[in-house]
């Protein structure tokens, strides 16, 4: 004859189990996009956008802008009415600073737009993020799977168990379940 006591613990075990899974799922998709909106204003500080940077061009000695390293492809230097085109300028991305190349524009006011910091960081601490957000909704998405394996467990648990408790088989008639 089957232990009865034994399959109910069992049972409880794998309902407890399960509540816990659920919970873990929960508590880390959702402690996981608090973490991101508080970290997201420190994300944004990693590779910032700078617009209308004035200063004041020079062919004799490289001018600094207001922040140094410079991502290449984003810098763009004008006056008030026209685009001048980096072609005019030696430039430092690195260390953020400028020379014009030639006596047009000398002394005069010029603006640059450009993004300054590691864009490369900021873009791999967010694919970072996004990733993780991935792997916890793919486990989430396994977790209908593994209730219906634990309800068909407990459904067998409870048919073995109830057929060898009224001594109609199981192994070699009346053997244990399970």
């Amino acid at each position: 004859m089957a232990d009865t006591g034994s399959a109910i613990g069992v049972m409880l075990v794998l309902f407890v189990g399960l509540a816990v899974v659920s919970l873990i799922m929960i508590f880390t998709g959702s402690l996981g996009g608090q973490t991101y909106t508080l970290v997201e204003p420190q994300l944004e500080l990693i590779a910032q956008d700078m617009t209308a940077d004035s200063f004041t061009a020079s062919n004799t000695s490289a001018i600094t802008l207001d922040h140094d390293d410079v991502v290449e492809g984003t810098l763009v230097i004008y006056n008030s009415t026209v685009n001048l085109g980096l072609g005019n300028f030696t430039i430092n991305y690195d260390d953020g600073t400028v020379l014009l190349i030639g006596v047009a524009y000398n002394g005069g006011a010029l603006l640059a737009n450009y993004t300054y910091g590691d864009l490369d960081i900021e873009n791999a601490a967010r694919g970072s993020i996004v990733s993780s957000f991935n792997a916890t909704k793919t486990g989430a998405q396994y977790l209908p799977l593994v209730v219906l394996a634990v309800v068909i467990f407990i459904v067998l648990t409870l048919v073995l168990g109830a057929a060898a408790l009224a001594g109609k088989g199981g192994m070699g008639g009346g053997g244990a379940a399970l």
